[in-house]
């Protein structure tokens, strides 16, 4: 079974699971976990199998601002025949 470990930075560059910040393992496949902040997060699989390349990084950024409401469309007026 493979434990998917939220850890920092360090930790994720040398595979060293101790001090993890977050086990995010559920069990049976079924691990969720929200990327709430923009920041990087840093995960690996415990049990030595980071080491094979069980490992991940993600880089969250904040979403682009919306762009402005687009304006109406200038009204049309028929003019009579």
């Amino acid at each position: 079974m493979y434990n998917v470990l939220e850890v920092n930075k360090t930790n994720y560059e040398n595979c060293r699971e101790q001090e993890f910040i977050t086990n995010v393992s559920r069990g049976g496949g079924r691990d969720v976990f929200e990327l709430k902040e923009a920041k990087a997060y840093y995960f690996l699989s415990g049990g030595g199998f980071c080491w094979s390349g069980m490992k991940l990084a993600i880089s969250v950024h904040q979403p682009p601002p919306s762009p402005p409401p687009t304006p109406p469309p200038a009204s049309s007026k028929l003019l009579p025949c």
